[in-house]
């Protein structure tokens, strides 16, 4: 009989079947842009406020200092920024101590997160920002 291991992918554990391998960071990275692009499309509106579109990985593999990594798409206080279009997305990575560093990648109305989001090359660019939020905790 084969074992069956108990993995967890997005805060929610799931069953790997034999055989079948674990996602890798950089696949459970482009399954959370994906996921945020898709809830953004339809969660987003084009101006005034709403609630933040956030996406969590958990990372599992020791060889990074990072416990979490979230992409979110957020809108800023009035006080902070007066445009009503105005939209960010913003990285962040929590460390086991639970500090967190966070990151702003792009500024912009809807239709610029989307591009973004749905660009071929915004998960590459995904690594570069776990890479730089990890190395602002590790310094921290």
């Amino acid at each position: 009989m084969n074992p069956i291991k108990n993995i967890s992918l997005n805060n929610i554990n799931k069953v790997s079947k034999p055989g079948e391998k674990p996602m890798t960071l950089e696949d459970k990275i482009i399954d959370m842009v994906k996921k945020v692009a898709e809830r953004s499309e339809r969660e987003v509106p084009e101006y005034g406020d709403f609630k933040p579109v956030k996406e969590s990985i958990v990372v599992a593999d020791e060889k990074y200092f990072a416990k979490n990594f979230d992409l979110s798409v957020i809108k800023m206080s009035p006080v902070r920024e007066p445009d009503p279009k105005a939209r960010y997305i913003k990285v962040s990575m929590t460390a086991p101590d639970n500090s967190v560093s966070e990151m702003l990648v792009k500024t912009g109305y809807k239709k610029d997160i989307m591009e973004e989001l749905k660009s071929e090359i915004f998960p590459n660019k995904m690594f570069k920002y776990f890479r730089q939020v990890e190395d602002a905790l590790k310094h921290a």
